[in-house]
């Protein structure tokens, strides 16, 4: 008699180049940002050796697998900036992509620089000051796609004035085609690689009040509306209660005790 085989977990698929590959929380208070994230999604963490400095830097983990960082903003630098989740887009040459930023009208905010025993990065900002890490795999891979499991990093969304010059910067710099949309309440454009949708732009609208434009990070949950409940328990804000998105999902702003913004979605089964 033959034993019965145990269901196995799909096997998450590989980052691509153009894939959001990695998420980084600058904050000035890990210590105080783990408990918080952790008991939310259910993450875990251990300390990561940053090569270069004695600053110590957290792993965040889903399922053991690493998905992102955090660490302490310190130095002068980061004088004035305040808490934030940073995205990295997977590309295959750092140089190549970094020397287009400035000619397209963006600003390249740290050069190519090797991470020993990781890979090469770089920060820019758009021609609006929106901000974006390019990472290139050393020894390091990119985050696998973990669909719309309960406390995966799923899309990133621009939040622009002026979505026509965004779309053209974007697509010279990176491997991107921008699809504009008019299914939602105001027009919305996906970023394409090649035939699949790997993140979102929308327009800074008046009534939204003095939104500066930036990338906000989403991260799926099993239920949007417990998960704001939740997140003001652990001493977190709700910038936009739950809402709705007509073949979507229904998703929620949220803000961590420390001010970083990000947000939360629960994706409608057929959109997954």
């Amino acid at each position: 008699m033959t034993q019965p085989t145990q269901p196995t977990q799909p096997t998450p698929a590989k980052a691509v180049a153009g894939d959001f590959c990695w998420s980084e929380l600058a904050t000035r208070d890990v210590k105080g940002a783990l408990p918080f994230y952790t008991q939310l999604f259910g993450w875990t963490d251990r300390e990561q050796a940053m090569p270069g400095t004695d600053a110590p830097y957290k792993m965040v983990l889903k399922d053991g697998v690493d998905i992102a960082g955090m660490y302490d903003m310190a130095g002068p630098h980061f004088e004035g900036v305040p808490p934030h989740w940073m995205n990295y887009i997977l590309v295959d040459d750092v140089d190549a992509i970094a020397a287009k930023v400035e000619p397209a009208g963006g600003k390249l905010l740290f050069p190519p620089m090797d991470i020993p025993d990781v890979g090469r990065m770089a920060a820019f900002a758009d021609p609006e000051g929106a901000t974006l890490s390019l990472f290139q795999e050393g020894a390091r891979k990119g985050r696998p796609d973990m669909g719309a499991a309960h406390g995966a990093f799923c899309w990133g969304e621009l939040y622009t004035n002026d979505p026509e010059k965004a779309i053209a910067f974007y697509k010279a710099v990176l491997p991107w085609d921008g699809h504009r949309k008019d299914d939602g309440p105001m027009p919305y454009t996906e970023w394409m690689v090649g035939e699949r949708a790997v993140g979102g732009m929308i327009q800074i609208a008046p009534e939204m009040g003095p939104v500066p434009p930036h990338w906000l990070t989403y991260i799926a949950v099993d239920d949007c509306d417990a998960t704001v409940a939740r997140a003001t328990e652990l001493g977190g804000s709700v910038m936009m209660p739950g809402m709705d998105i007509e073949g979507v999902g229904r998703f929620a702003l949220l803000q961590d005790p420390a001010g970083a913004t990000f947000a939360v979605i629960t994706l409608d089964p057929k959109h997954c």
